[in-house]
């Protein structure tokens, strides 16, 4: 772990937060995981003081064992990334709650009611992004504003 994330002045490294509980927790949910875990526990490392001979034989056991390092590096990512003074920095670092969206999800506005059949086709259906193409496919629609459009016409108008 001190070869993946060696942590900097901001950020602790795995080493330091003492993963081993989340870890065995991830383990116990994944059977692939925890035979990869295994395999790993067994791989012969330089320690942890010489950096650049850990992360030459990290490298090393990427390159023999692809799948096996895949695994162990989710592992290690996920239990430092769900770790609360990781998570704590996140907030501190991006501004944003460092918490998954659901179940309180992200504030959204409620639909109003449905349209009147009158207003259907004011509004062009086409963003306009600043394209050729948008400003083309907001032509074709100013054309004939009551048609509603499917995706499959707009798709063979010519570019």
């Amino acid at each position: 772990m001190a070869g993946l994330l060696p942590g900097s002045e901001r950020w602790p490294g795995a080493v330091e937060l003492d993963l081993s509980s989340r870890i065995s927790r991830l383990l116990e949910e994944n059977q692939v995981a925890a035979r990869s875990w295994s395999e790993i526990s067994e791989w012969t490392l330089p320690p942890r003081s010489d950096l650049e001979k850990l992360t030459a034989g990290l490298r090393e056991y990427e390159r023999t064992a692809p799948d096996v390092f895949a695994q162990g590096l989710l592992l290690v990512f996920s239990a430092y990334y769900s770790h609360p003074d990781v998570l704590r920095i996140v907030e501190e670092v991006s501004g944003y709650p460092s918490r998954p969206p659901q179940p309180l999800g992200h504030q959204v506005l409620r639909p109003g009611p449905d349209p009147e059949p009158s207003s259907i086709g004011a509004m062009p259906m086409w963003r306009d992004d600043g394209t050729q193409r948008s400003r083309e496919v907001r032509a074709q629609q100013a054309q004939d504003p009551e048609r509603m459009w499917t995706e499959e016409e707009i798709a063979t108008w010519p570019m």
